[in-house]
């Protein structure tokens, strides 16, 4: 791939270094925006307004790449054809999350009996599982892994977290206080009621395995 280009109407400038040295990602500009699919010979344009090259497949060179991150991409809402990835097909996704628990078995029962969500794996590793639930409206997961909270460093760490009131997971619902009163009728201690914090509404809870867990039900998005 050759030097950046200026390219009819484009008014394009060199790019700047890339201050990090390498670089993994386009920033692209689709010429498709009904579909915003992204094709060969398709233009690469940084936020400095410089033509990088037609798309192609591989990575930029670091050097020509110092425009491109999506720190400082133009992602202004003007245009939305504007796009990044590696290339199509390949988004990460998250499919498990872990909370530490003092004991398995009393964290399962609290988690599905009390909590509402489902037993997914249950796969005996020695004197402990790999034990994961998921809610019943995803039971394809993502999981929360329920791990073993035996390592020498994870009591004075969640002993900090929870002495300052940080919660170790978030829990999403559709009505904060009538999860509230519900989980308070099943003996659920909560060290913060239900809490309008704008966009929000928050609450947090002791989950009787060495955690605070905050469950939260985001305000629609006024237009």
């Amino acid at each position: 791939m050759g030097a950046p280009t200026a390219a009819a109407g484009h008014g394009v400038s060199p790019c700047p270094p890339n201050p990090i040295g390498t670089a993994t990602i386009f920033i692209r500009i689709s010429p498709h925006p009904s579909t915003h699919k992204l094709r060969l010979g398709d233009t690469a344009i940084g936020n400095h307004g410089c033509v990088i090259a037609p798309i192609g497949v591989g990575f930029i060179p670091a050097d020509m790449c110092g425009c491109l991150w999506p720190s400082q991409a133009d992602m202004r809402l003007d245009r939305p054809q504007l796009k990044w990835n590696h290339w199509e097909g390949s988004r990460m996704r998250i499919n498990l999350a872990s909370v530490f628990v003092d004991d398995q078995r009393k964290a399962l029962a609290f988690y599905t009996d009390v909590l509402g969500f489902t037993m997914y794996r249950d796969i005996p590793l020695g004197e402990d599982s790999w034990l994961t639930v998921v809610s019943p409206a995803s039971p394809d997961g993502p999981e929360l892994l329920l791990e073993p909270s035996n390592h020498g460093v994870v009591k004075p760490f969640r002993d900090a977290l929870v002495q300052d009131g940080i919660p170790s997971a978030q829990f999403a619902v559709d009505d904060v206080q009538v999860e509230y009163e519900r989980l308070v009728t099943e003996g659920v201690s909560f060290i913060q009621e239900p809490t309008d914090v704008g966009p929000a509404v928050i609450a947090v809870f002791d989950d009787t395995c060495g955690n605070l867990i905050q469950i939260i039900a985001e305000k629609p998005i006024e237009t």
